[in-house]
């Protein structure tokens, strides 16, 4: 009996779930910080990945990883600096990942994404804001957009230890990404 339990749960699961892939042409994952208390500097991440599964407005699956040494932020100098060790370390450190393990839903188009981010070697519990959730069908297959939110602390990941950093970088972090997944 608790065979036939297990197996008709496995089963509903697989015929709920739906696994989707990025779509990296129309997804982003920029952040933002003060600058010297005067100017807020903005970048981006050019390389990143993500597996996720979907169902009945919630998320079963979200584990993220982002490729550091694709750090742009429009000026080559600020962005070779950012590779260095004070700050993101990308040859001991070449990636962010985020590993979920709850979504709560708010309701059908928001809800707070948990789960353990990595960032140089460094692990820490954050949620994620998830907004803007909304799916359409094209083609007999399921495309999922909604945006995600966080601010950090980047001395909790060592990021920017240098006593320039100390001074001139503020210490909030804002991350916006903004995503669209197709279904596999």
């Amino acid at each position: 009996m608790i065979k036939k339990i297990l197996l008709s749960t496995a089963l509903a699961y697989s015929l709920c779930a739906a696994t989707f892939t990025l779509d990296k042409a129309h997804t982003n994952v920029e952040f933002s910080l003060k600058y010297a208390q005067l100017t807020t500097v903005k970048g981006n991440f050019k390389v990143f990945d993500a597996d996720i599964e979907f169902s009945d407005g919630k998320f079963l699956v979200f584990n993220a990883s982002i490729d550091v040494d694709s750090v742009f932020t429009n000026n080559e100098k600020r962005d070779n600096h950012l590779k260095q060790k004070d700050f993101f370390d990308t040859k001991e450190n070449p990636k962010i990942t985020f590993v979920m393990n709850k979504y709560t839903a708010k309701d059908a188009t928001s809800g707070i994404l948990s789960g353990e981010l990595t960032m140089r070697g460094v692990k820490k519990q954050v949620e994620f804001i998830i907004s803007d959730i909304a799916s359409v069908q094209k083609d007999s297959k399921t495309l999922l957009g909604f945006n995600m939110s966080l601010k950090l602390d980047r001395t909790d990941y060592k990021v920017g230890q240098g006593f320039g950093a100390a001074v001139a970088v503020g210490n909030e972090v804002k991350i916006e990404t903004q995503v669209l997944a197709k279904e596999k």
